[in-house]
């Protein structure tokens, strides 16, 4: 018979989804307290499901820009509200895009290596790339007509 737990997951694994959970307490916390759980009173294996899932929804984004953003947002309330620093913010890079997982000096000061608030060079949306391109209307639909994109399209062969 199968026990109702999947497998034990790696150690390191485990580790770091806890080490992200503690960095992270007040939003894993408030999340589990709105969903009516208490991760505190949980058997570990459920727990450790749970800050999984937190964890996995907590990175789905989007677009590079939303990830920016909440990034700029968990620095900021962070060291306001907790007086630390935020240590996952967000990482733009030419290729690619991450997260950056060390992003201060064993002092605590923040990098300046082109972390958030960073300017990337090859950025397309630098305002030194050029003019902006003119707004474009939506073509009018009107689905009684004959011809329901107007004169943009030929109607619909029938």
């Amino acid at each position: 018979m199968v026990s109702r737990g999947v497998l034990r997951p790696p150690y390191t694994g485990a580790i770091g989804l806890l080490a992200w959970a503690v960095d992270l307490w007040p939003y894993v916390h408030g999340q589990a307290i709105v969903r009516g759980l208490r991760l505190t009173e949980m058997d570990s294996s459920d727990m450790l499901d749970v800050i999984h899932y937190f964890f996995e929804v907590d990175h789905q984004m989007a677009t590079a820009e939303e990830a920016e953003a909440k990034s700029n947002i968990r620095t900021q309330m962070y060291q306001s509200l907790y007086n630390k620093n935020y240590k996952y913010q967000y990482k733009s890079q030419s290729s690619s895009n991450s997260y950056n997982y060390s992003t201060t000096t064993a002092s605590g000061e923040p990098l300046s290596d082109g972390f958030v608030g960073g300017v990337d060079a090859d950025d397309p949306l630098a305002p030194e790339k050029g003019p902006t391109k003119p707004f474009v209307p939506a073509t009018e639909f009107n689905p009684d007509s004959p011809n329901p994109f107007g004169g943009t399209l030929d109607p619909p062969s029938g």
